[in-house]
């Protein structure tokens, strides 16, 4: 284990106090010195073969088994890297990209082979000279958020700032406010409160700049309900390619209510003084899990705007989205998760918009006709 130093040209470095894991054996070097980045362990077989450990930032934790490396390789070959999961089991497909590619490459089935109780999976890769990162997800970092954030404003021009919070390690939660011209109703949308959920940010991205668009729907809409956006809730979390937690080891959507921890207790603080002489109307928070899903309130819930979230799926559907969607009703008022909270809170639909850890194909589509049918479905409701 050594410090962090910048091993790989054309990645942004992790925290300077960090540790990075890697190994070398002449034709291979491995680290996970890279924001993002997270490895357990590394070991060499042989020149072209190695063991790389993956293991989670402490437990108990939901099996979200990130890991992300990168390889430098000084020699074409065919190069073998055997995952050995000490938590949990394999549950991504693995994606590999040449350094300054746009797009990873997900890997085929034959290049993957894992053992019946997935504590363990090879991957076969053929690599010309060059560096590369090999990871669970795609590496969507802090940086790239900036970029959103950027993609946003210029979107939207009349885009708000605020720093609502600082992290453990001291990083800006940042939340973009997009002020109604026309009465006081709020929409609040939250994003990446797990690291690895990186699906459900796409779809967010999507969903936003759809909301931030020039459309004449857009527009009407940006005039009738403002806007709370606050789609990175754990930084540091992502910097450093955790699973699940903040750097205080707890996850922060299971802490809404006790909030004891900075990102979200922060975040709350906000909001809540946002919304003292306004109205909550919808809550959105994205994530990842292993299917197309909108968790919900049950039917029988008293609300703000009954059967909302059955409408909007009808709407979607028969607007065609490509990626099938299921709604999931429940409540749990001992769950301290943003749905519970702002649904308790406020008796408005609070929504957990996870798409499938596999989606890839129809995702952004779903996110653009998910927000242009919201949008619809909450002008049509506010004339009623």
């Amino acid at each position: 284990m050594i410090r962090r130093a910048g091993l790989m040209a054309g990645l942004l470095l992790a925290s300077q106090w960090s540790w990075a894991t890697e190994c070398e054996s002449g034709k291979v070097h491995i680290t996970d010195d890279f924001a993002g980045g997270n490895i357990a362990s590394c070991a060499v077989k042989s020149e072209y073969d190695f063991v790389v450990g993956v293991a989670p930032e402490n437990t108990p934790i939901n099996p979200s088994p990130w890991y992300a490396m990168a390889l430098s390789v000084a020699e074409p070959g065919k190069v073998t890297i055997s995952l050995e999961y000490q938590f949990g089991k394999h549950r991504y497909i693995p994606k590999v990209s040449k350094i300054g590619d746009v797009k990873p490459v997900y890997l085929q089935a034959e290049q993957v082979v894992v053992n019946e109780d997935g504590s363990q999976a090879v991957i076969h890769l053929s690599l010309e000279q060059g560096e590369y990162t090999l990871s669970a997800q795609p590496l969507v970092t802090n940086e790239v958020y900036q970029s959103w954030r950027n993609q946003l404003q210029q979107s939207n021009p009349g885009l708000i700032p605020h720093v609502v919070a600082h992290s453990v390690e001291n990083r800006p939660i940042r939340l973009l406010e997009s002020r109604a011209t026309e009465g006081k109703q709020v929409v609040l949308l939250l994003g990446r409160a797990h690291p690895p959920e990186v699906t459900g940010a796409f779809a967010m991205q999507s969903f936003l700049l759809r909301l931030n668009g020039a459309t004449a729907l857009a527009k009407r809409f940006r005039e009738r309900f403002s806007l709370l956006m606050l789609p990175n809730l754990n930084p540091d979390g992502v910097e450093h390619g955790y699973w699940r937690h903040n750097m205080n080891g707890v996850d922060l959507n299971r802490d809404w209510g006790p909030f004891t921890q900075p990102e979200t207790r922060g975040s709350h603080a906000f909001i809540h003084n946002y919304l003292k002489d306004k109205q909550l109307v919808a809550m959105l928070d994205f994530h990842s899990t292993q299917r197309n899903v909108l968790y919900v309130q049950k039917q029988d819930q008293p609300s703000l705007l009954p059967e909302f979230a059955e409408q909007w799926l009808q709407a979607m559907q028969h607007a065609n989205i490509p990626l099938d969607l299921v709604l999931a009703p429940g409540h749990n008022p001992t769950s301290p998760t943003s749905k519970t909270w702002f649904y308790s809170q406020y008796q408005v639909p609070a929504i957990t918009y996870e798409m499938a850890d596999t989606a890839a194909e129809g995702l952004h589509e779903t996110a653009e006709i998910a927000a242009d049918t919201f949008m619809q479905q909450l002008l049509r409701l506010d004339k009623s």
